[in-house]
């Protein structure tokens, strides 16, 4: 049952981010005036960065500044994936998630599949 939620979501994920796929390593998904290039630079700071402490922001003295997305932050430093092809990972990650919770909640508030699809495919 659970294998067509995970079917359905990542389906889903591969459609609201197209044409990212395609190009998984070097074209970052979202707007370059939006919030894609705050997400790219904390991955990027979270890797290279003293945390807690950087001096890119306020140069040349510096500021506190934590990241806001500590989990994303924590798989920069684990995977050996470029900041681009981590944060398009991390996106296709959470939208997957995303869809798999919306439709275990779907299924457990209607006790149907056809429930349990729509919540995931609506919350995706």
């Amino acid at each position: 049952m659970y294998k067509w939620l995970l079917a359905q979501s990542l389906a889903l994920a591969v459609a609201l981010c197209w044409p990212m796929p395609l190009s998984i390593a070097t074209r970052a998904v979202g707007h370059p005036e939006g919030d894609g290039p705050k997400h790219l630079w904390t991955l990027w700071w979270m890797r290279h960065g003293d945390l807690g402490y950087t001096r890119w922001v306020n140069f040349p003295d510096g500021m506190p500044l934590y990241p806001i997305e500590p989990l994303n932050g924590l798989a920069a430093l684990v995977l050996p994936l470029g900041v681009v092809g981590l944060s398009n990972v991390l996106a296709m990650v959470h939208l997957v998630l995303l869809g798999l919770c919306a439709g275990w909640l779907g299924w457990l508030l209607t006790g149907e599949r056809g429930g349990m699809h729509v919540a995931a495919a609506l919350a995706q």
